[in-house]
């Protein structure tokens, strides 16, 4: 099983159109908080993959579920 871990900054290989290519073999994803939103969303819909988050110290007092 492969996992994708990122957190905190945005890794210009990993925000590039090579992801698909570099991580092809991933299972899925894990974000340990404090990421923008457009850079998970682009890593989700370019892998195609599940996404699991951690969150991050600047989450406090958010909480987002399913319905929003």
């Amino acid at each position: 099983m492969k996992i994708l871990i990122i957190s905190d900054k945005v890794v210009e290989h990993i925000y590039s159109p090579t992801i698909e290519e570099r991580f092809k073999d991933i299972d899925f994803i894990i974000s340990c908080g404090d990421l923008p939103c457009y850079y998970l969303e682009f890593i989700v819909s370019m892998l195609t993959k599940p996404l699991f988050y951690v969150m991050g110290n600047h989450d406090c007092g958010k909480l987002y579920t399913e319905k929003g």
